[in-house]
This record gives structure tokens, sequence and C-alpha cells, in this order.
């Protein structure tokens, strides 16, 4: 067995091991190092399929492990670490109303609400993102073109998401240890808001992935204008909004948008394109 044919395997399972990663922290609440490990996972994504052309070992196994390794990290992970971040809203919220609210006893509340069902509409992730693999690996003209959002653009959008809305989250919950919990100094409808938001936020565009609208790939057929104009304009405004989100301190504000501009190119690409020239 050539070491070499195995190279872009490891990388596979560095990916997976990513995902394994970012699981573990997220289920310490380590909100933002669970983010990160998604970005590497995505990063060892991409070095896998590069270096399979690279070094022309591409091989059936390699692709079953690819996806494999995808369902954990670009499915179970990041549904994972959305679950817990909305459980972490909400245990904040409960905090505060059952020390604002000590008239009320703790026996006579419901047992059972919304905020209760809620996080769990994070393990949608993983479900669609299941279904976007199998209906991938099945499809052969998803060569140089996706039908649907792929599931590391989806996992990227949760955790840059994440990662500008967890210190947000962070500052709340350090004022009410300072200042003390008061519900009239920060309003609990607050974390209804950013759990909802975050939530459907991230399930609408997680639900992309089913949805068979031609988007493009990054994989350039050559180097010209031409064939390649949606490609590099996304890269140049891409490159635009990094810049942006750098000057403004935190560059992850730009990951959510980055991602919400491939869709609106994808669309117009659409429009203006027949199938074949994509």
């Amino acid at each position: 067995m050539s070491i070499i044919k195995q190279i872009p395997n490891f990388i596979t399972c560095l990916n997976l091991v990513a995902g394994c990663f970012s699981i573990v922290y997220a289920a310490n609440a380590e909100f933002v190092l669970s983010s990160y490990c998604i970005f590497i996972a995505v990063l060892f994504d991409f070095l896998d399929g590069f270096t399979a052309r690279l070094l022309n070992v591409q091989s059936d196994i390699g692709k079953q492990l690819d996806s494999l390794a995808d369902m954990v990290t670009f499915g179970v992970a990041p549904g994972l670490l959305l679950y817990h971040f909305l459980t972490a809203i909400t245990s904040v919220k409960s905090m505060m109303l059952d020390n604002t609210n000590l008239l009320t006893p703790l026996l006579n509340r419901p047992s059972f609400n919304l905020d209760d069902i809620f996080p769990f509409i994070a393990f949608l992730i993983p479900v669609f993102a299941a279904l976007r693999l199998a209906k991938f690996n099945i499809d052969v003209e998803q060569q140089f073109e996706f039908r649907g959002l792929a599931s590391p653009g989806c996992a990227l959008f949760i955790a840059g998401s994440l990662l500008f809305i967890a210190p947000i989250l962070s500052g709340l919950t350090t004022s009410i240890d300072e200042v003390g919990i008061d519900q009239n100094s920060i309003p609990t409808q607050l974390f209804d808001v950013m759990a909802y938001c975050v939530g459907f936020a991230c399930l609408i565009v997680a639900s992309l992935m089913l949805v068979p609208v031609r988007m493009f790939s990054f994989k350039f057929k050559n180097l010209s204008w031409k064939n390649n104009q949606i490609r590099f304009t996304f890269l140049a405004l891409s490159s635009l909004l990094i810049i942006w989100a750098i000057l403004m301190g935190n560059i992850f504000v730009s990951v959510p948008i980055i991602i919400l501009l491939y869709l609106l190119l994808s669309v117009v690409k659409n429009l203006f394109t027949k199938k074949n020239e994509i």
C-alpha cells in the first residue's frame, strides 16, 4: 500500500478529529474553541481534496471516508454546538427568572415550556446534512457545481455566527455576576430575541442544503476570467469583507456575511446563465 495514496485519507481523518474536538468543546460550553475547531476542519476538508487531485490519488474509499467525516464535522458538530449554545442562553434566562420571581414557588412553575423545546431544533442540522451528503454521493452532476448549500458552508455560517454572538452572551452573564440579577437592568426578552434569531437563522441556512438550487463550486476548470467570473468576484468581495471585519476588530463577523454573499451570487448566476455555463 503506497503511503502517498493515504495522505489525503490522513488529512480527512484530521478533519474528523477536529469535528470530535468541536463536539467536546461544545459540551463543555467552550463555544469559541468549538467554533475554531470547525474552521480548522473546513481547512482540512479543502486540503484533502486538493491533495488528492494534486497527487492524482482519488479513490472510492477516499470519497466515502470524506462523506463520513463531513457528517460528523459539518453535521453533528455544528448541530451540537448550536444546541448547547441555545441551552446556555435559556439557562441564563431561567436563572434570572428564578431569582426575580421569588414569590412564585418553583414547584408551581411549568416543568416543560418552549425554552425547553426550542434548543432541540438544532438536531435538524445533522439530519439535513445527512440528506445533503447522501444526495451528493449519488448525484453525478455535482462535479463543478452544487445542488443546495454544501455542508461545510452551513457549518461555517453556524460557527461564524456563534463566534460573533458568544462574546455578547458572555458580556451579559458577566454583567449579571458584577451587578447582580436584575430583570429590570437586563430584560429577559433580550435572551429570547438572541435565542430565536440565532436558532432560526441557522436553521434557515441549514435547510438550504436540501433546496435543489444550483450553487457554484470552487473547482476551477482553468484560470480564465470568462469561465470563472463568479468565482473571482466572490473571492474579491470576500477579501474586502474580511479586511472590513479585521478593521472592526472581529474577523469572524465577516463569515456569516460571506456565506450569505455566496448564496446571493449563486442565485444571480442562476438567473443570468444556462445550466452548462456554471
